[in-house]
């Protein structure tokens, strides 16, 4: 819980890692985070994260569930999620499906759904 952002290259190769959940209190992720860590299936974003560097999922090429729990959807610059939003679904807050579609670099997931967090 006091963890309060994913540091540059934190995970950054770490291909046995297949889910992830950061926690409510993260704000910030930083680029590289989770770079090329292939074997990401899974990730839940926490609801306080309003920042996602860039690349911060680059390489993720296994990962076909975004849980983004955030009413808000957080600020995400170009390659974010390189390569990836073209085949994950995106699970959002009900209610928030359309924020999501109309927001830069969210809208390039093809599949958004909500859900009940």
């Amino acid at each position: 819980d006091s963890v309060t952002e994913i540091c540059y290259c934190a995970f950054s190769g770490c291909r046995s890692l297949t889910s992830v959940t950061i926690g409510n209190s993260v704000k910030y992720i930083e680029n590289y985070a989770f770079d090329d860590c292939s074997g990401l299936t899974s990730v839940t974003i926490g609801n306080s994260v309003t920042f996602i560097d860039s690349e911060a999922f680059r390489g993720c090429s296994s990962l076909t569930s975004v849980y983004c729990k955030a009413i808000v959807p957080p600020i995400i610059v170009n390659d974010t999620f390189d390569k990836v939003s073209a085949t994950a679904t995106l699970y959002v807050p009900t209610g928030c499906k359309a924020a999501y579609a109309a927001a830069t670099e969210w809208s390039k997931f093809k599949t958004i759904e909500e859900t009940q967090f």
